[in-house]
Order: C-alpha cells, then structure tokens, then sequence
C-alpha cells in the first residue's frame, strides 16, 4: 500500500512537469511555424518581435536553433545579410555541437542561399555541399526528404545563376521525384510543392515554353489558396514576366500591382530588386524608356548595395579566417607540445616502472639467495637470528641489555617461557603487544624486551613485524595456491590489522612490495611448469 502511494505521489509531481514541458514545446513549436510560414509575408516587425521572444523563452538547444534561424530568415528579407549570417551561423553552431544533423542541413542550406544571393557563389556551393553530407546522416526519413528537396531547389537557383536552364529545371525534377507528402493540410508539404511549381515555371520561362509557364504557375497558387506567405508576389512576378514575354503588358501590369501589398511597409529588398527589374522591362515594352530607366537604377542601386555588402562579408571572413588559421595554429602548437609533454612523461614512467621492475627482480632474486643459505622461518620452524640486522645495531642492542640487572635462573625462565610463546606463533595474533607478551611469559615489558633484545638482537616490534612476514613468506613457499589471494587476506593471516601496514613492513624487510613478490613468484612457478 505504501509502495502503491508513493508512485501516485511520484506521478502526481512528475506528470504536471512533463504535461507542462510538452505544451511548451507544442504552443513554441506553434508560434515558430506560424512565423514561418505566415507572419514574416505579412508582418516582418511583429514577426520579429515574436521570433525575439521566442529566443528568450527557448528551453533546449533545438528551440535555441529554430529561434537564430527564423531571426536568419528575418534578417535576409530586411536585407540585413551581416545579420542573417551571423544568426544563422550560430544556429549551425549550436547544430554542429549538438550533432544535430537535421539542423545541420537546415542551417548550413540556410547559408549557402544567404551567400549565393550576395554573389560569393563558391561559399554557397560549399554550405550547400555540407548541407548535403548533413543531411545524408540524420534519421528522420520525412525530413531528410524535405531537405534534400531544399537543396535541389538550391541548386536550381546555382545553375539559374549562370543562365543554365536545362541544368536548373533537372534540379527541380529531381525535386519534384522525391516529393511524397500527399497532405494538403500540412502546410510546410503545400508550401514545398508550390515552390517547386513556381521555380519549374521560370525554367519553362526561359526555355521558351510559355504555356507550361502560365500552367505551372497558376497550379502554384491553387495550392496556396489564402494562406498568407511571400511566395505568392514571386508568383505574381513570374506572371508579370511571362505575359511580357507574350507582350501582354496589361497582365503584366495587372499581376506587378498585386505585389505593391507585399512591398508596402517592408524591408524585402530582394523582391524589390527583382520586382524593378520586371517594371523596367515593362516601361521598355511600352515606350517610357526614362521610366523604364528609372527603375532600372532602383534595381541596380539595391544590387550595388548587396555587392558592397558581398565584399564586406567576403573580407570579413577572410579576416575571420586569418585570425581563425592563427588560434588553430596557436591551438596545433599547444596540441603538439602537449602531446609531446604527454609522450615524454609516458617515457618517463615506462623507463622508471622498467628500472623499478629491474630493481625489484634483483631484490627478489638476492631474497631468494639469502632464503636458500638461511630458511625463511614456516609454521615449524624459527629463525634464531635475522641476517638482516647490521652489526652495529646488534651491538647496540646488547650494550643495552647489560644496563639491566638479573638473575641467571629468572633469565633462562624468562627465555623458556619466551620459547613457549614462540612456538605458538604469538606474532599471529593482530591483538599481541609487549604487554600482553609480558603477562604471558609471567614478567613486566622491561623484562621482556630484555630478552628478546638479547636472544633475538631486535627490538619487540621489529621482532613481531619481521616474524610475521617470515611466516607468510614460508606459508607461500609451502601453498603456492596463496598467490592468487588478495594482499589483504595474506596480511590479516600473518597478523597485520591493516594492509597498508603489513605492505609498508614487507617492503622494509625484503625491498620490494607484496604485490612484487607475488608477481615474482608466480613468473618462477610458471617457468618451472
């Protein structure tokens, strides 16, 4: 029951959280395609504004992205290209860190259109090529089609660019092959398809055939019916262009009028670049050479205006790149020298674990010598003297034990009970201490060290210390199975209480660690196999 009541609790904190996410993202995901599509032909400061808001209240990084992207797509139509690239360039960024392929293709598609429209055609190729690789790699299927749609129609504009329009209208075929969203509710899906109408007509156009233009075209605005978009005065140009062709300057007039709404109040300059262009050959067509003159001027100020801006761009990423090459240079250098550092302290350490690993194959094989003129100490037998004690400290020791004073029959009584407790292995026990020995052996700790100063030639704790590392160096040797023991059981078998003591009195008595020795060991067991 209480199980039961803590899971509704749970839910019951956990679901508004989750309930409160997933309407944030669907009314964000809401007002952003609303921008999208409708606000930014029909209000560009309002769409600005809620593109503005949108970045402030974005929660994740994909939101952070659409919210620099739409701010891009904002920028470009005002003719604010530094902007736009600077928008869109941390919202490829922020896609590139994130391994966000999806936007990856979006952003960097978004770039190269920016720059194909300021002239720098080879930086938009290359945007439009990593657009492509992106897009190969991300795993939603709906939208890599609609980016791979994206991208043809970029190319198409490349190709239009250089007055190729058999290349441009493949483009746009190829477009037209991959297109399977068949809802005419969605209106990304209808907005796909009549652009790709409308860009099929200017192939169709330019190639001469007039019919198929005016089919196309008029097939682009059915789908479109009243949604709001700035597709639609394109159309109306294209419209404009092909009556002209069929010098029908009344519907050309007609249809270059339905554009003056999308160009009052607004800041479209390349609409308002193409749509001078349309109204010179218009005024030509007519006879009103200074009005077609004029126009023509209007056009090619804003050109002039978007060719200035290229070189600006174009010498600001040159900057960019000089002062990029610099910090990767400086970041190669301190790579290299770092990599350098690394392999050098790596060298370092293999030559000082190669010496040390030497070092202790000496020390073990010297401990070996000394094991067979002088047998380690086992369960059977003691040690009577330490061949590792120099002589001066056994003098010392002796001279001490001269400084007291005692009877010849109380010091061999002493000394046998002191056997007693020997045989029975007391160094064994981790709670064993010079008072306990003492008590034992019926005498006070002065006593007691005296005799193992005497007839041992150490004092107390380097006697139990060095007794219990001879003990479980014997027990090695007689049950080889020990090795595969952790250091940890063997140092609580010969009576240490910790293994950090037990290493530390290993090393001190034999030259090498524990787990040395244990290595050792083994290679001459495995060798002797």
């Amino acid at each position: 029951m209480k199980k039961l009541l803590f899971i509704c609790l749970s839910l019951l904190i956990i679901l508004p959280e989750i309930y409160g996410q997933s309407v944030q993202e669907k009314e964000f995901d809401k007002r952003y395609i609303e921008v999208n599509v409708s606000l930014l032909a029909t209000n560009v400061v309002e769409a600005e504004r809620v593109a503005d808001s949108l970045l402030r209240a974005a929660q994740t990084d994909e939101q952070k992205i659409k919210s620099y992207m739409l701010l891009a797509k904002l920028y470009e139509n005002k003719g604010d290209m530094s902007s736009s690239i600077k928008c869109a360039v941390k919202a490829n960024s922020l896609a590139e860190m994130t391994l966000n392929y999806s936007w990856q293709a979006s952003t960097s598609g978004l770039l190269s259109t920016t720059f194909r429209r300021l002239g720098l055609m080879k930086v938009s190729e290359r945007y439009l090529k990593e657009a492509a690789e992106a897009n190969e790699k991300q795993k939603d299927k709906e939208r890599q089609i609609l980016t791979k749609i994206n991208i043809a129609h970029e190319w198409f504009f490349h190709a239009a660019a250089e007055n190729d329009y058999q290349k441009a209208k493949k483009y746009v075929s190829e477009a037209a092959s991959v297109i399977r969203i068949e809802s005419d509710d969605d209106k990304r899906a209808v907005l796909i398809k009549a652009t790709n109408d409308q860009l099929r007509a200017i192939c169709e156009l330019h190639l001469g055939n007039l019919d198929a233009a005016d089919t196309l075209l008029q097939a682009s605005l059915n789908k479109l019916g009243n949604m709001d978009t700035n597709l639609k005065p394109y159309i109306f140009r294209i419209m404009a262009e092909v009556a002209l062709a069929r010098k029908n300057p009344a519907k050309a007039y007609e249809k270059l009028k339905l554009i003056d709404p999308y160009l009052e109040g607004k800041n479209v300059e390349e609409l308002e670049m193409l749509t001078n262009q349309t109204w010179s050959t218009y005024y030509t067509l007519i006879g009103e050479p200074s009005r077609a003159n004029d126009y023509l001027v209007r056009a090619n100020n804003i050109k002039d205006k978007d060719v200035k801006i290229a070189q600006q761009i174009s010498d600001s990423l040159l900057e960019e790149a000089g002062s990029t090459r610099e910090v990767y240079y400086s970041r190669y250098i301190m790579a290299v020298g770092g990599i350098l550092l690394v392999i050098l302290f790596s060298i370092a350490i293999a030559g000082y674990l190669l010496l040390l690993k030497r070092s202790y194959k000496k020390r073990y094989l010297k401990l070996k010598e000394l094991e067979s003129t002088e047998p380690v100490v086992d369960t059977d037998q003691i040690i009577t003297e330490s061949a590792l004690f120099s002589v001066k400290k056994e003098q010392d020791l002796k001279k001490e034990a001269k400084d007291i004073n005692i009877s010849k029959e109380t010091e061999d009584r002493l000394y046998a009970n002191f056997l007693r407790e020997e045989m029975e292995q007391f160094y064994l026990d981790k709670t064993t201490s010079l008072n306990k020995l003492a008590g034992n052996m019926g005498t006070n700790q002065r006593y007691a060290s005296y005799i193992i100063q005497k007839y041992r030639n150490t004092d107390f704790y380097t006697y139990l210390q060095s007794n219990r590392i001879n003990y479980i160096i014997g027990r090695i040797k007689k049950d080889p199975t020990l090795l595969d023991f952790k250091l940890a059981h063997l140092a609580e078998m010969c009576g240490f209480a910790s293994l950090s003591t037990f290493s530390t009195a290993f090393k001190n008595q034999t030259g090498l660690p524990p787990s040395a020795f244990v290595h050792f060991t083994k290679k001459d067991l495995e060798s002797q196999l």
